[in-house]
């Protein structure tokens, strides 16, 4: 990191910067509490884990290997680091929620979110299709010959977030759904048809496929039939194709 700075023009000795990192927590502590309180009290959440490397070791953690976990809200960015990735913190941050209604937590397919809704009653998953998508993509690379049928699934995949993206510049956020706009409901309709039709064909490519591709498309798609509309319906910001 030092030489890091250094090339970018401000040069810094090993110990003043990590001085400055033990005083960090300090300085933090007095909003932490606050933004976790406001982000307690929203209904959608994008959650999703990755793999942290922590350098000070623990009496319960004598090894580097620690897992950093995401909660975003419309208001805040959470970061927790956590010694494993067992879904206990998801679990435990998620029994503080203070919104009485249901919790929309958009996410892969890990099992620890699964753990979660069935833990919390009051959260519905909403699985993410960026990552519906890129498994159709490994799949394609792991079955060549596969190609052409998985590219018409991420075709159609595409084609809702197309339908998404026409229909976010008329989404006001001020409102519920019910009470959105002409414009806004058309294009929801569009979206919601565009869904049935995925399952419809789904459904029907089922049926018609060898044991194998059977196998792939029910991995992918292995998630509850009410969750495609969630993800589309209720999940109003903006994101690149790519599912950042």
């Amino acid at each position: 990191m030092c030489k890091d700075f250094a090339q970018r023009g401000l040069s810094l000795a090993a110990g003043t910067l990590t001085n400055g990192f033990k005083r960090m927590p300090a300085l933090f502590a007095p909003v932490i509490q606050p933004f976790k309180e406001k982000q307690l009290s929203e209904t959608l959440f994008h959650n999703d884990e990755t793999y942290w490397k922590e350098y000070e070791l623990t009496e319960s953690k004598r090894n580097t290997h620690w897992y950093l976990w995401l909660f975003r809200s419309p208001s805040v960015t959470l970061f927790i680091a956590a010694n494993n990735r067992s879904g206990d913190t998801p679990i435990e941050y998620c029994e503080k929620l203070t919104e009485v209604g249901y919790v929309i937590v958009v996410c892969g397919r890990y099992s620890a979110y699964k753990r979660l809704a069935r833990l919390n009653q009051r959260i519905i998953l909403a699985f993410c299709w960026a990552h519906v998508r890129r498994d159709f993509l490994d799949y394609a690379r792991s079955y060549p010959k596969l190609c052409e049928w998985v590219q018409h699934w991420v075709d159609q995949i595409a084609k809702l977030y197309h339908i998404n993206h026409q229909r976010l510049p008329h989404w006001n956020p001020a409102v519920p759904l019910a009470a959105q706009s002409i414009d806004f409901n058309s294009q929801q309709v569009v979206l919601e048809q565009a869904i049935a039709q995925v399952k419809a064909d789904y459904t029907q490519a089922l049926l018609e496929l060898d044991p194998k591709t059977q196998k792939i498309q029910v991995a992918v798609f292995n998630q509850p039939a009410s969750t495609l509309g969630w993800i589309n319906r209720l999940c109003h910001q903006p994101r690149r194709t790519d599912g950042q």
